[in-house]
């Protein structure tokens, strides 16, 4: 099986913060990232944060703040899974594959300072 380099980072504004991100993406030459809290909206093209050889994946919050996604290296191929909506967390899920081959399935959890944890632990064990 094929090493995976992945990394998760808060980004608490993948836009106000995207220059040391890409700097810190860049030198460790992850081959996934999950980010959290990106701020992201509708409004925003996913241009403004691209990085050059990864593909950006995202789910944005409806409202202020929170959203999550992944950057993943173009060598991969990756699909997203769909998954029941939660009201304690957000989530995004994808399938990594590179020569045909499934080589992982990877998730993305934020779950708001807000939500009480115990919510959040009996709602995410029903995903699992």
């Amino acid at each position: 099986m094929e090493s995976i380099r992945m990394a998760h980072i808060n980004a608490r504004s993948l836009t106000s913060n995207f220059l040391q991100f890409h700097d810190y993406v860049q030198i460790n030459n992850f081959d996934i990232i999950a980010v959290t809290e990106t701020w992201l909206n509708d409004e925003i093209n996913s241009n403004h944060v691209s990085i050059h050889n990864y593909q950006f994946i995202r789910k944005d919050r409806n409202t202020r703040g929170g959203g999550v996604g992944f950057y993943v290296k173009t060598q991969f191929k990756y699909s997203m899974i769909e998954m029941e909506c939660s009201d304690y967390y957000e989530d995004l899920w994808i399938k990594i594959s590179s020569k045909n081959k499934v080589l992982c399935v990877v998730g993305v959890v934020y779950r708001p300072p807000q939500h009480r944890v115990i919510n959040f632990i009996n709602n995410f064990e029903e995903v699992l």
